[in-house]
């Protein structure tokens, strides 16, 4: 139960299974269950946080485009996230006061969570490599500040959320991202990505996720996409591989 628990509220943290190929313009918005609230700033600038996840983890993304020339598109990310509350919230103080200090938490209350941020920031290129068909390729360089005391054990060893946190228990996280997105008719596209986390430091030092996206669109202000994600990794025990099913629905200004 909960892995269930901490998989939902965690669901949106540093993810979407999208690749933005266009930056919305001034006064559009986005919003999905999983994607992020996106608002458009005008001039190829946007920001967006996730909706789910700062209740508990405050997070903000900018993102601003580059240079556009022909079919490519370049494009920089630069996000902050304020985790100690979301780990904090891990802990169970109901364990504590029975004297079972694990029970009914994710993260012992033995462990003391430091006040600290993480920095995320990336580099992007998008191409049109054919009508309709889009390839995206990043580089994510992730590093965390405050974290130092942090105990090592009291990592989270699950499944998408171990190495997205893993920057607040290693020295700095790259992430490497590909994916392309096509229209197979005015109504339907897909998108098919691959990501690879890289954790010097870490106890577990690499995860790699892939994932394929059927999207439909009712129209232009809403999309309905389902798919599955593939995730192996390594973990504080060991390798395991694991799948989940992926599913959002997304409405942004028409």
């Amino acid at each position: 139960m909960k892995r269930l628990l901490i998989l939902s509220v965690c669901l949106g943290c540093y993810s979407s299974a999208s690749d933005s190929i266009h930056l919305l313009e001034k006064n559009e918005w986005e919003v999905g269950m999983v994607r992020p609230i996106r608002y458009g700033l005008g001039r190829g600038r946007e920001i967006s946080a996730y909706k789910l996840l700062s209740l508990k983890m405050p997070n903000i993304t900018y993102t601003k485009l580059r240079w556009r020339k022909f079919d490519w598109n370049i494009a920089t990310q630069h996000s902050l996230y304020y985790p100690t509350p979301l780990l904090q919230w891990f802990q169970s103080p109901l364990g504590m006061d029975i004297g079972e200090p694990n029970m009914f938490s994710l993260i012992s209350p033995e462990f003391d969570i430091p006040q600290m941020v993480s920095f995320w920031n990336t580099i992007s290129v998008t191409k049109e490599i054919m009508e309709d068909v889009h390839f995206t390729g990043s580089v994510t360089l992730g590093v965390a500040a405050g974290a130092r005391g942090l105990a090592k054990q009291s990592t989270i060893d699950l499944p998408y959320i171990y190495p997205r946190l893993a920057v607040y228990y290693s020295d700095a996280v790259i992430k490497m991202r590909t994916a392309a997105h096509s229209k197979i008719s005015k109504q339907w596209g897909y998108t098919v990505s691959g990501d690879m986390f890289l954790m010097p430091g870490a106890t577990g030092d690499f995860a790699v996720e892939h994932s394929i996206q059927l999207e439909w669109n009712k129209h232009s202000g809403f999309s309905l996409l389902a798919g599955y994600k593939m995730i192996y990794g390594e973990y504080p025990f060991g390798t395991q591989a694991h799948i989940f099913p992926a599913f959002d629905m997304v409405w942004r200004s028409e």
